[in-house]
């Protein structure tokens, strides 16, 4: 599998947690590894995105790691691809309210 091919299989899901509202996640890799492979989680907030993420693991060095690693990225409300401006009322959540 080309590095570009790994970075386009990122699953989109959207979780919603009751204080928060909806979170968009993003996984790459394989969800049946997820017992048994190396999860790396990242987090992504105001000005960030997953997409260098997508990059990174998708490289052709990373090849191995791909092997037994899965990607899980989240976007903060207001952060995913093609999100709307949040309201200029808008408290973003603290780190105890996403869990």
């Amino acid at each position: 599998m080309g590095s570009s091919d790994y970075s386009a299989m990122a699953r989109p899901y959207v979780i919603n947690l009751d204080v928060v509202g909806p979170l968009s996640v993003y996984v790459q890799g394989d969800l049946e590894k997820l017992r048994d492979a190396v999860v790396f989680l990242t987090v992504h907030g105001a000005g960030s995105s997953f997409n260098t993420w997508l990059e990174f693991a998708g490289d052709e060095s990373m090849e191995d790691i791909r092997k037994r690693a899965m990607f899980i990225h989240v976007s903060l409300p207001g952060q995913h691809p093609g999100a709307e401006d949040l309201p200029g009322d808008y408290v973003f959540p603290g780190m105890e309210a996403i869990g």
